[in-house]
């Protein structure tokens, strides 16, 4: 946290370099190891 000098309020101060996550793959339904179906996402593809 950020404190003002004032001491009223604190504020959320960010922390480390800015990063993007990036899709590798989507799995279709929940989380099932037995019955897994994957489909890998291409670069530059809409992710539809």
């Amino acid at each position: 946290y950020e404190f003002k000098k004032d001491g009223t309020k604190a504020a959320l101060k960010e922390l480390g370099p800015r990063f993007t996550l990036r899709l590798k793959a989507l799995q279709k339904g929940t989380f099932n190891p037995k019955g897994m179906k994957w489909r890998q996402v291409e670069e530059g593809s809409s992710y539809e």
